[in-house]
């Protein structure tokens, strides 16, 4: 059985606790060589490929494509073609899950499994015995959120896994076993109307937008947002950008307000920070992130050193980013960090707009279209290209007149591009 190899739930970084299999690219009895693409992850900042770590035969999939499960998970299984279905089966029965160090690298379970139990229930069994007290609870991640989603008492739950460990399925099965009183209960219940046949879709949410619906809940109920909004005026930044366009370099006006924002933070360090409880974290850098729509929600990569860079530089780790980020395949550290996120609608003529703070940073810049109106130059009415910009800041670490300080900066960068275009 030395021959056998797992495939197991990687993990990417150390707030990682989980992962949904997206996908296998590879069926049962398919050849699979040592780099070769086996299945899509997702966890909830990052998607990406997996790639084998053996080569031979894939003889078992434990993990269907969909299902989310904790990090060190068997997924599936890799053995040559002499192993025998029984010496499989033994392995995956007696398979301890990887348990993960503190620096990453996983501790692996011995090369040889134990020998497989005489008989595996079809599922883990429900609490009917003596509950648990709450110090005896061991539970996975998986397992506590989806008990608080069901509201299961964790207390009342059997572990099936090592040392009485709860899992996700442990949860499901005592759910299930309580289901019958609570299907009759709902079916008694008159308050609400009975949906007609088609007239919604039920969509399950992805790993990412579950981690965006969190993340937005937990920002607004916990960081005191307050609103800055300034107008500013766009002819010559518009400008300038149309002369480094007629030059031959790519550039787009979310690329040259990127600039703008990273130099305005090193106007005024005072507002380049993170909060984090106790503490402000103050940059050197101005690492700047930009909002970018994707199929499965919005992520917020990240620009290093905005100030330093370029503006054709900028602008071509800009697309970089947002392309790999709309593939799936930003790596973890590229979006996490920042202490100010960009985000922009004008491309979708959306005039004004203020948007939800992503801690720990603590400022989010929301830009409209800059459209045409009638501006006063030198007491005379004009017409200009204007832009409203909405300051969102978390008042623990910035307060009005600072945000105001930093919109003052930022106007006179905007206004004033031929200084660092």
């Amino acid at each position: 059985m030395s021959t056998i190899k797992p495939i197991i739930m990687p993990r990417w970084g150390l707030e990682m606790t989980e992962g949904t299999l997206s996908a296998w690219h590879v069926k049962v009895g398919d050849p699979v060589a040592s780099g070769q693409v086996i299945m899509d992850v997702e966890s909830e900042k990052i998607a990406n490929e997996v790639e084998s770590e053996a080569e031979g035969v894939l003889r078992k999939i434990v993990v269907e494509a969909g299902d989310t499960v904790d990090i060190g998970t068997l997924l599936g299984v890799i053995a040559d073609t002499q192993t025998t279905e029984e010496d499989i089966e033994a392995f995956v029965q007696s398979y301890r899950p990887v348990t993960f160090t503190a620096d990453d690298e996983p501790e692996q379970p011995p090369a040889e499994p134990q020998p497989a139990p005489e008989s595996v229930p079809d599922k883990p069994a429900p609490a009917s015995a003596t509950p648990a007290t709450g110090a005896e609870v061991h539970a996975s991640p998986t397992a506590r959120r989806l008990a608080s989603r069901l509201g299961v008492d964790l207390s009342r739950v059997r572990g099936s896994g090592r040392g009485g460990r709860i899992s996700a399925e442990d949860v499901k099965a005592f759910a299930a076993d309580a289901g019958d009183a609570q299907a009759d209960a709902a079916a008694a219940d008159t308050d609400a109307a009975p949906a007609t046949a088609g007239e919604y879709e039920v969509i399950k949410l992805t790993t990412t937008r579950k981690t965006i619906a969190r993340r937005l809940v937990a920002s607004k109920q916990q960081v005191p947002h307050f609103y800055l909004t300034v107008e500013l005026g766009m002819d010559a930044l518009l400008g300038a950008r149309a002369r480094l366009r007629s030059e031959g370099a790519e550039l787009s006006v979310n690329d040259c307000l990127l600039k703008a924002c990273a130099l305005a933070l090193q106007d005024v360090p005072e507002a380049n920070v993170q909060f984090h409880g106790d503490v402000l974290h103050r940059f050197r850098a101005s690492d700047v992130a930009f909002a970018v729509a994707t199929e499965g929600g919005l992520i917020t990569p990240v620009v290093r050193g905005a100030e330093h860079k370029r503006l054709a530089e900028l602008a071509a780790e800009v697309r970089d980013l947002a392309e790999r980020g709309r593939a799936g395949r930003l790596a973890a550290e590229e979006f996490q960090g920042g202490t100010l996120t960009l985000s922009n609608l004008g491309m979708y003529g959306i005039d004004a707009f203020s948007a939800v703070i992503n801690p720990p940073q603590a400022a989010i810049l929301a830009v409209g279209q800059a459209s045409e109106r009638v501006v006063v130059r030198d007491g005379q009415p004009a017409i200009g290209r204007v832009m409203s910009a909405t300051l969102s800041c978390d008042h623990r670490a910035i307060d009005g007149a600072l945000g105001a300080r930093w919109l003052q900066a930022l106007r006179q960068r905007i206004e004033a591009p031929d200084e660092w275009c």
